[in-house]
């Protein structure tokens, strides 16, 4: 039994090191330090290893689709063994090609480095316990001390300053976001949307954290990045699948939210008060209904007006909001949402999108890191962006100790899973009850302990007034923020239409 779970732990870490050789010229970069093939057991896995390294050395990049070459030019002196198990391998491999550029190489380096260490340890000491065996003490000494340690120079320790190449990844890295929000919510929120981040959103009680964090899950998803979401006791799976459903098919399963009614659409104040910068000629708003529409959302007096947001990437627009008429849909089945997540699954091709639901105080932090060993080892799943709906429904790591130790526990653990797996790791946390009678929210409506502000790298909150969810609009914060200039007090209007199941239609 022991053998058969070291076999499968093998084939895992020998996929992810060829995966990583294979289509990976960042992962080449960094492995090509610490590769050794004469630590690679398998034959067929040193193999291919060897193609990859001398490729890289000969061209400098990995080798990806013309591995298949490769392999091509050695088929026929190969045995029929091995060259079978390699076309399987290279099979497997096939959607690996066309998502080199968001590969999670950083989690791939820290897993071959593990392997190769403990490949190199291994035979350090079954050699040495030999040569003790046999009274060769001399010896094992010297093999001990000329021993030279596996791992990348920045693992075992560099000067920052002598490795350009370290460097310059480091800065190529930082300017890479997972995915990206379009208009004024990706201006704020763009830079937090990378590897080894953690994003917590605040929010009241039922303000709309858990349709965030589906929102979060699923422009992920669309950017082809592999997701993994967990639902810890606000909803069950089914509930979940229903809203996943809303989402993608842009109306509701319920017949009394597929009436027609007012959505929101982009506009222009400027074009709205009849001063286009560009002098694009439209009738002023009466004062009335401006303040009718920002207040109930309903057309007045007859009132006719027609949105323009052309110039919206330009400096001079002015954000506002108007409404159109959305008509009565029918409501949405199971096989719609069924087709509607096949066409998201076809868009991300090569990519996957995995749900664990679990019910309130029953999955901890450790837990979760144990789902995502076996989603590894068994499925060959490394998550890109993990949301978590929602942190304060966790277990405990320590029941012993005081709720509020226990709550800084596992947001410090949250923010360690983020740099263990390099991920970007999202949340939302349960906002104090002052935040019901608040405009907006600060950093002080924290909920039993103010370190989740100290261990997020960004802290988002989610404002809504009762004539603001009636026109549908809600106001986002930045709370916190460890790498940028912010202050809670500047905002981003967000468009939403909860009826589609849509959080974000627009921003402003």
């Amino acid at each position: 039994m022991i053998k058969v779970k070291r076999q499968t732990v093998d084939e895992s870490a020998s996929r992810k090191l060829l995966t990583g050789m294979i289509v990976s010229t960042a992962f080449m970069e960094e492995a090509i330090s610490f590769y050794n093939p004469d630590l690679l057991d398998v034959p067929f896995v040193r193999t291919v290893a060897e193609w990859c390294a001398d490729y890289f050395n000969r061209y400098g990049k990995a080798p990806n689709i013309h591995i298949k070459d490769i392999f091509t030019s050695h088929a026929d002196k190969m045995e029929p063994t091995q060259r079978t198990l390699i076309s399987d391998l290279l099979e497997g491999l096939s959607n690996e090609y066309e998502r080199a550029d968001v590969l999670n190489v950083p989690y791939l380096l820290d897993q071959a480095e593990s392997f190769f260490k403990e490949r190199s340890l291994s035979n350090l000491f079954r050699e040495g316990n030999g040569l003790l065996s046999q009274g060769e003490t001399e010896e094992a000494e010297r093999l001990l001390g000329s021993y030279k340690r596996v791992g990348r120079p920045s693992s075992l320790g560099a000067n920052p300053f002598t490795d350009v190449e370290a460097t310059a990844r480091a800065f190529e890295r930082e300017a890479k976001p997972l995915f990206t929000f379009p208009g004024a919510l990706g201006q704020m929120l763009n830079d937090e949307l990378k590897r080894e981040r953690f994003i917590g959103i605040l929010g009241a009680d039922k303000s709309g954290k858990s349709f965030w964090l589906n929102e979060f899950a699923i422009w992920g998803a669309k950017a082809r990045n592999n997701v993994a979401v967990f639902q810890i006791g606000d909803m069950t799976e089914d509930q979940v699948r229903v809203r996943l459903g809303v989402r993608l098919c842009n109306r509701n399963n319920r017949a009394k939210y597929s009436g027609e009614h007012d959505s929101p659409i982009l506009d222009c104040l400027l074009n709205q008060q009849g001063k286009c910068a560009l002098g694009k000629p439209s009738r002023p708003l009466s004062t009335e209904v401006t303040e009718a529409k920002q207040i109930h959302g309903l057309f007045l007096s007859g009132e006719r007006h027609k949105a323009c947001c052309e110039c919206a990437k330009e400096q001079s627009f002015t954000g506002s909001v108007w409404y159109e008429r959305f008509p009565e849909v029918k409501p949405i089945s199971w096989r719609d949402a069924w087709k509607a997540g096949n066409r998201l699954l076809g868009r991300i091709k090569g990519r996957d999108f995995r749900l664990s639901c679990h019910a309130s105080e029953t999955l901890s932090v450790t837990g979760i890191k144990a789902i995502l060993d076996n989603w590894e080892t068994f499925d060959n799943f490394i998550p890109d962006v993990i949301v978590i709906d929602y942190a304060d429904n966790l277990k405990a790591e320590e029941g012993r100790e005081e709720y509020r130790h226990q709550v800084n526990r596992t947001w410090k653990m949250l923010r360690g899973l983020s740099q263990e797996r390099h991920c970007l790791v999202i949340t939302a946390t349960q906002a104090d009850t002052d935040s019901y009678d608040k405009t907006l929210l600060s950093r002080r409506n924290f909920s039993e302990n103010k370190l989740k502000n100290a261990h997020v790298t960004a802290m988002v909150g989610l404002n809504q007034g009762l004539d603001e969810k009636r026109v549908r609009l809600m106001r986002l914060n930045m709370l916190v923020q460890r790498e940028d200039e912010f202050y809670a007090d500047d905002v981003v209007n967000v468009a939403l239409d909860l009826w589609r199941g849509r959080p974000l239609l627009f921003s402003f």
